[in-house]
């Protein structure tokens, strides 16, 4: 596998992790998502979609 295979095999795992621990929320959530992943934006720690983000942006960066 060559560096571009393994970078763009990162981008899509960690872009999966991500959509899939959004679909958990929204599922957990229901009408209130947005109000309720609004209030994890403003908390002091961050909620666990939050902290798969960064990982989907050192793939892209990488």
């Amino acid at each position: 596998m060559n560096p571009l295979e393994r970078a763009r095999l990162e981008v899509d795992e960690a872009l999966k992790a991500y959509e899939a621990c959004v679909e958990r929320e929204e599922a957990e959530y229901g009408p209130e998502y947005e109000r309720v992943t609004f209030m994890e934006y403003e908390a002091p720690a961050p909620g666990p979609c939050a902290e798969a983000f960064p990982r989907l942006l050192r793939a892209v960066r990488g």
